[in-house]
C-alpha cells in the first residue's frame, strides 16, 4: 500500500511538472566540495548533511528535498534526493539542473553485497523533482568526487588500480584518477582528459583549456603548481605556475571569465596549540597572463562571484584564547584555541571598474564575523557566528541571517532564516 501511495504521488508530480516550463537561471557553481553557489535568485549553501537553499523572500532555509510524508528516504521504495544510502559530496548546476555525485550503498539494501566502489551521478530540478540517474560506476577510494559542467558535458573523476596494484599498500598508492564525461542530454560517457593524474591531482577546465593542479605534498595546497593544456592540440602552454608565489587553491570560471583563487600567505603561530594563519588572492587569467585583482582575504569559503563582482572577508585575525574541551573520547579533554580570521566585513570587488566597497556587522564589535554566501534579490545571505562568545561561553544567535547593503557601509538586518524539519 504505502508504495502504491509513493506511486501515485510521484505519478502526480510528473503531471504538475509536465505543466511547468523548464528555463535556464543565471548561476554560479563552486569548484570546491564546501561553500556556495546560485541558481537565479536562490542561494545554494554546500553542508555536512547535503544542501541548504536560501532566498529572500522565505523565512525558513530549505534543507531537505523530499516532501513525501510516506518516503522514508532508505531508497526500498524508489530512491529520493535525500535518500541516506546515497552519500552526495559534491555538485554542479548548469542553470536549468542540479548535478550530484557521491557513494552509493544502495546494493546492499535488501540482503545485497555492498559494492564499497560504487558512485552514483544523478541529476534533479532546482526543487529536487524528477530525480534521474545518469549513470553508476566504480571507483576506487582514490577518486574524490568533483563535478564540473561544461557545454553539455558533466566531467568527473574516476580511480583505479595500477595493473601491478600491491594490496599491501595502504592509501592512494598505486591509483590513478582518469577524467571522465557523459552527456547531459544523451548519456553517452567518454574519457574526457587522456593523461592519467595522481589522486591528490585537481582538474579544471574553459572554453581553451584544461588546468591541471598538483599538489605535490600530498593533499597540501602549500607547494601546489598549475599546468594549463591547450583542449584542442592538447599540448601543455604553461607549466608550474604559481602566480607571484601564491599557489594555487582553485580554478573557477564566472562570466566567461578564468580566475585562480590562491593562497597569499602562510604561517603557523604557537598558541595553545599550533594555529595556521593563511590569507587568499584572486587573479583574472586571460588565456597569457595572471593579473592579481583582491588580496587579503581572510576566508576562503567566503569567496563568492556575484553581481559582477568577487565578494570576499578581509583578513583581520583575532585570538581569543584556550580552554580544555572534551575530544570525544570518553571524559578526556585537550586545549582548543578560540580565534576567528575576519571582523565581521564583507568586501565588495567590482570585476569592471576595480572598485571596492565594504559593509560591516551590525554587532562586528562584540566579535560577530560573517561568512557571505550570496545574493538573492539584491539582498545578502550571510552566515553569523561569534568565536569570542564561543569562548566565553556567553549565549548567542548565530544562524544565516539576511542583510540589506546600504550606501553608507551599513548592513541592515532583515531576518534570521528558520529551521523547519521535515
Amino acid at each position: 500500500m504505502k508504495k502504491l501511495i509513493c506511486t501515485l504521488g510521484v505519478l502526480l508530480l510528473l503531471l504538475c511538472s509536465c505543466n511547468t516550463t523548464t528555463k535556464q537561471l543565471a548561476y554560479t557553481n563552486i569548484s570546491l566540495n564546501y561553500g556556495s553557489f546560485s541558481m537565479g535568485e536562490t542561494v545554494i549553501e554546500k553542508a555536512p548533511t547535503g544542501l541548504y537553499r536560501y532566498h529572500a523572500d522565505a523565512k525558513t532555509v530549505l534543507d531537505h528535498f523530499c516532501y513525501d510524508p510516506l518516503c522514508d528516504h532508505s531508497g526500498n521504495d524508489g530512491v529520493c534526493p535525500d535518500c541516506y544510502n546515497l552519500d552526495f559530496t559534491a555538485y554542479a548546476t548548469d542553470g536549468e539542473r542540479i548535478y550530484a555525485n557521491g557513494r552509493s550503498y544502495l546494493s546492499a539494501l535488501n540482503g545485497g553485497t555492498w559494492n564499497r566502489n560504487e558512485k552514483w551521478l544523478v541529476s534533479m530540478n532546482p526543487d529536487g523533482s524528477d530525480m534521474k540517474r545518469l549513470l553508476s560506476y566504480d571507483s576506487t577510494n582514490a577518486a574524490e568526487p568533483f563535478l564540473h559542467l561544461h557545454d553539455g558535458w558533466l566531467y568527473y573523476y574516476q580511480s583505479f588500480y595500477e595493473d601491478e596494484y600491491d594490496p599491501a599498500l595502504k592509501g592512494n598508492q598505486d591509483q590513478y584518477i582518469k577524467i571522465m564525461r557523459i552527456n547531459t542530454d544523451s548519456g553517452k560517457t567518454e574519457e574526457a582528459y587522456s593523461g592519467k593524474l595522481l589522486p591528490e591531482d585537481r582538474f579544471y577546465l574553459d572554453d581553451n583549456h584544461y588546468y591541471i593542479l598538483h599538489m605535490a605534498d600530498g593533499f597540501s595546497i602549500s607547494n601546489s603548481t598549475l599546468d594549463i593544456i591547450d583542449r584542442e592540440t592538447g599540448e601543455a602552454v604553461q607549466t608550474g605556475i604559481i602566480p607571484d608565489g601564491c599557489p594555487v587553491i582553485y580554478v573557477t570560471v564566472y562570466e566567461d571569465n578564468t580566475y585562480f583563487i590562491c593562497l597569499e600567505s602562510n604561517k603557523t603561530e604557537q598558541y595553545a596549540t599550533p594555529v595556521t594563519l593563511q590569507t587568499y588572492a584572486v587573479y583574472r587569467f586571460d588565456g597569457e597572463t595572471c593579473e592579481k585583482l583582491v588580496g587579503n582575504i581572510g576566508n576562503l569559503t567566503g569567496i563568492v562571484f556575484a553581481d559582477g563582482a568577487v565578494w570576499y572577508e578581509p583578513y583581520a585575525f583575532t585570538y581569543f584564547g584556550a580552554k580544555d574541551m572534551p575530544t570525544g573520547n570518553g571524559d578526556e579533554t585537550s586545549p582548543y584555541d578560540f580565534y576567528q580570521y575576519t571582523d565581521g566585513t564583507a568586501a565588495r570587488f567590482d570585476l569592471d571598474d576595480a572598485s571596492t566597497q565594504t559593509w560591516t556587522l551590525p554587532d562586528a564589535d562584540d566579535g560577530f564575523c560573517a561568512d557571505f554566501l550570496g545574493l538573492s534579490n539584491g539582498v545578502a545571505i550571510v552566515r553569523v557566528d561569534n568565536p569570542e562568545k564561543d569562548y566565553t561561553g556567553d549565549a548567542y544567535e548565530g544562524g544565516v541571517y539576511k542583510f540589506r547593503l546600504a550606501s553608507d557601509g551599513t548592513m541592515e538586518m532583515l531576518g534570521a532564516f528558520e529551521t523547519v524539519q521535515p
